[in-house]
């Protein structure tokens, strides 16, 4: 045994019984003792990896204050495991919070264009996709208007990027309804960007979800503009940032992200992570750095696929990398870490892992996932690779999937035992929870995704960062940069998961839904919820029985096939029941966590519009803090110096007298953390509102003013509805809508009533409208003065859309030798979307003498009599008509049975037939024959 290995164990009673490894970031070398600890987290491990076969109780590796830089990824494997009931335990040293960093400062800057104020700095790394300043995530330069390009067959044409300095290097975004995609721009073709020929290959096998528009484009000189954009060339390797005037760059802390993953574990067992700080790492776009074509929740299609079509393309789905990443690892601990200023995703919890607690973390500032558990190909894993009991709970996650909007703070494939418990999860651009995989698709028995339970979460402005819901929805139509995806919800589950329930949750202000089970969900109990501020409440879209109870819900709830039992629908503005509050109380982190999460302290929250604000003395008015920040905390607001009573929550109201004029509003939050940016205590606050107050019985009426600078497509229209972002003033406002071609003509209430007396509202219509109509928005202060704008929605036609068409059984069925006749209602409309509302007709593409197509949708369709005995075959195709242009073609596929099945004809169903029947219901059976 060496000295050193005797000095490890020296803070022990006895040697070899436990050890304290101690590392401090810039120490000169040591032994790993306290007084000469090592200087990299390499040097620790390995010394521990040294010991740990002859050491009979806890391994301990302190990491002392300062930052942990990486040189590699720390990597960690079966010698690293601990033993039952001795893990070992990676820690901060008491009071200490280490960072460990995959980032490098930046320094060396040059002021190369004062007018401008653009600093440069060269840097070795060939890529660089994100950066932070004094630890605040920076934006690369980008737009923020309408592009309006033409696509083409290999690219977007009517660019202006030709005469830029380095298109090659500009990052274009494209949004369809849930996905988010990027790709860099692979040439030019005169005004032609050209796209990566896998991505542009790829993109089009989403039938139906199809690109038809760039968002925003990113990372170019001549993108530059607000303070700290900045871009990279990637060809002379130099960084430009805008500086403040009179900044400095070099007097800055500028950092960016080199490496793509900071921890990897393989095959540990017995592990503790505790009051650890996560930082910096990055990871290029997946699809050999120069592009990302998400199909839904981080995951993406990748590479050359050749002729395969969407279906065939499963196997082949990659995921984004998250920092952090264990596989085939058990007996896992992780607490009261911090992960943070990632480039890509949080955490990981591949295949193989069993028995996790994630506990009391912090997820925030993250371009992804925060957090992954399982593998999306894995639905029938062996038992090796079989993901088992993962529980996470009372975790806060904060700015989640800010690069890549799709992902999701907490992602789960085909977990057995998955436990989401008293979690806090603050504004996520997509989803908050989603839960299984597969779309049914995988669901034959056993499955290896079940016993789920998702319980007193608290899930606040899922889909929705600060925008909520309809009609401001993103459509696939969309051109802008808008603030959320759709089709997701605060959460979303995806294939049969028998055994599991989803309880207690507090969902509020979805700019989607609450809880959505999407297709194939099955095998849920859903209770005793409270679901505020959504589209609707609960969404159904499966097939299967599931069941809803005693759930408080405030918007629309589609129910399917579920079963029903004491739901109850709360209105607006009326009172909770004492059980819902008592969810409500209980939801998101528990009360020995919120302290150590949330923080302590009191600080000025910055007003959501800190635009001077004018009402007439004797009227009231409304003032609300950021809607990023935490619901549910202690509030004082204050005008001048004086405490307005009554106030404690987001928002404010109050009546002002003359002598309040020119007097300041800000708020005093306590118990809670301040949020991000700069947070000044007291009334010298950076961003306050200033209250103007006119004369008693002074007219003050609302007004919706012209458009906002800097506001965005909405709609590919005239130019009325291209600069749809409208500023309303006033007193005490609500807002409400209506569509020229609604035929009750009634208007709409906007879900947030009593809003700030200054209010930005970025407005798009919602599908399905006529290609022409008009859209009203009316502003009404409290003492019912209105002030309206209407504009134009003349949208250019967008085709109808048709869809895999396989008609299921038991209305579907084709018995051999028999016509089946399918009538409008039920035919082919049920299978083609047309948004616009256009009247659509129908035709036969190609010839089939046994299939008949009408026009209004309805078919005929006569099996051959040597078809079968049991088949599914492709009967035609089918072609709709909006009256303008067709819909792709698409196949009719239709179940041929054995026998007519009919008694009335000759009274022989067969086994198989009923075997066939039941499984498209999705259950298991067992036929017998007499």
């Amino acid at each position: 045994m060496s000295y050193a290995t005797l000095l490890l164990a020296a803070t022990c009673l006895a040697s070899l019984v436990c050890a304290d490894i101690h590392i401090r970031p810039g120490s000169l070398g040591g032994d790993g003792s306290q007084a000469r600890p090592y200087a990299t987290l390499g040097e620790g491990r390995d010394a521990a990896r040294s010991i740990l076969p002859e050491t009979t109780g806890q391994v301990q590796l302190i990491l002392h204050a300062g930052t942990h830089i990486l040189s590699s990824t720390l990597e960690l494997g079966p010698a690293d495991s601990g033993r039952p009931g001795s893990p070992v335990v990676w820690r901060a040293a008491e009071g200490a919070r280490p960072v460990i960093s995959g980032g490098r400062p930046v320094g060396g800057w040059i002021l190369s264009d004062p007018a401008k104020r653009i600093w440069t700095a060269t840097v070795p790394q060939a890529d660089v996709r994100q950066m932070w300043i004094d630890g605040v995530r920076v934006q690369r330069g980008r737009t923020y208007t309408a592009l309006n390009w033409t696509k083409g067959p290999t690219g977007w044409s009517g660019t202006p990027l030709a005469t830029w300095s380095r298109p090659t290097a500009v990052e274009l975004v494209i949004r369809i309804e849930w996905k988010e995609m990027r790709a860099i721009v692979a040439g030019m073709d005169g005004t032609t960007a050209l796209m990566p020929r896998n991505f542009w290959a790829n993109i089009e096998r989403h039938i139906g979800y199809e690109p038809r528009q760039v968002a925003w484009m990113e990372n170019a000189p001549e993108l530059l503009g607000p303070v700290h954009s900045w871009c990279f060339d990637p060809v002379d390797r130099r960084l430009s940032l805008v500086a403040a005037a009179g900044e400095d760059p070099n007097d800055r802390e500028i950092i960016i992200p080199v490496l793509g993953r900071l921890l990897l574990a393989s095959g540990v067992r017995h592990l503790e992570l505790r009051d650890l700080t996560f930082s910096h790492s990055t990871s290029p776009l997946p699809d050999a750095g120069v592009a990302f074509c998400e199909v839904q929740a981080g995951t993406c299609l990748s590479g050359d696929l050749g002729n395969k079509d969407f279906g065939q393309t499963v196997p082949d789905w990659k995921l984004l990398e998250s920092a952090i990443k264990f596989t085939q690892c058990e007996d896992l601990r992780l607490e009261g870490n911090t992960i943070r200023a990632l480039g890509a995703g949080g955490l990981e919890l591949g295949i193989g892992c069993k028995q996790v607690d994630v506990v009391g973390n912090r997820f925030e500032d993250i371009s992804a996932s925060g957090v992954v558990v399982g593998n999306q190909h894995s639905h029938h894993p062996t038992d090796a690779d079989r993901v088992v009991d993962i529980d996470l709970s009372n975790n806060l996650f904060s700015n989640i999937a800010n690069e890549y909007h799709g992902s999701v703070a907490i992602l789960g494939f085909y977990v057995d035992g998955g436990r989401i418990r008293h979690n806090h999860i603050r504004a996520t651009s997509y989803t908050g929870i989603s839960w299984g995989w597969g779309w049914g698709g995988q669901d034959v028995p056993p499955s290896s995704c079940q016993n789920t339970l998702v319980e007193a979460n608290l899930i606040e402005a899922a889909c929705a960062v600060t925008t909520p819901c309809p009609p401001l929805r993103l459509s696939q139509w969309n051109a802008a940069s808008f603030e959320h995806l759709i089709d997701g919800g605060a959460i979303y589950t995806l294939g049969a998961q028998p055994g599991s329930t989803i309880r207690r949750n507090y969902g509020v202000r979805s700019g989607w839904n609450q809880i959505y089970l999407d297709a194939g969900s099955n095998g849920f109990f859903v209770e005793e919820n409270v679901l505020l501020d959504a589209w609707y409440s609960i969404a159904i879209n499966t097939e299967a029985v599931n069941t809803l109870r005693r759930n408080w819900y405030r918007n629309p709830m589609s129910s399917g096939r579920s079963i029903l039992d004491g739901n109850i629908q709360v209105p607006t503005g009326t009172p909770l029941p004492a059980a819902a509050q008592a969810v409500i109380d209980q939801a998101g982190l528990e009360t020995i966590w919120r302290p150590r999460l949330l923080g302590s302290g009191t600080g000025v929250y910055f007003l959501s519009h800190p635009a001077d604000a004018t009402v007439t003395a004797g009227h009231r008015i409304a003032f609300q803090w950021d809607a990023n920040l935490a619901d549910g905390l202690q509030a004082s607001w204050f005008l001048g110096n004086a405490q307005i009573e009554g106030a404690s929550g987001r928002l404010c109201t109050l009546t002002p007298v003359a002598g309040d004029d020119a007097k300041t509003v800000y708020a005093v939050v306590s118990g809670t953390s301040l949020g991000t940016g700069s947070v000044t205590v007291g009334p010298t606050a950076t961003r306050q509102a200033l209250l103007r107050v006119l004369p008693a019985g002074t007219a003050n009426p609302p007004a919706i003013t012209a458009p906002i600078a800097g506001a965005v497509l909405r709609r590919p229209a005239g130019a009325e509805s291209n600069r749809p972002i409208f500023r309303a003033t006033g007193n005490y406002l609500t807002w409400s809508y209506r569509y020229s071609n609604d035929p009750e003509g009634q208007w709409r209430t906007y879900p947030i009533s009593g809003l700030a007396a200054v209010v930005d509202l970025a407005v798009e219509p919602q599908a399905p409208l006529p290609r022409t109509t008009t859209m009203t928005m009316r502003v009404t202060d409290d003492a019912g003065v209105s002030a309206s704008r209407t504009w134009a929605i003349d949208q250019p036609n967008t085709a109808p859309v048709a869809l895999a068409a396989h008609f299921a059984p038991p209305t579907f069925i084709a018995y051999r030798g028999h016509p089946m006749q399918v009538a409008a209602a039920q035919g082919l409309r049920r299978f083609v979307t047309d948004d616009q509302g256009d009247p659509l007709t129908f035709r036969q593409s190609g010839t089939n003498p046994d299939l008949v197509v009408h026009a209004d949708g309805s078919i005929v369709y006569t099996p051959p009599a040597t078809s079968g005995p049991l088949a599914t075959v492709t009967a035609g195709q089918y072609i709709a008509n909006d009256g303008t242009a067709d819909s792709v073609p698409n196949s009719i596929v239709i179940t041929v049975m054995n026998g007519p099945g009919d008694l009335n004809r000759d009274g022989a169903v067969t086994a198989e037939d009923l075997q066939v029947i039941l499984q498209h219901f999705g259950e298991t059976v067992t036929v017998s024959t007499p």
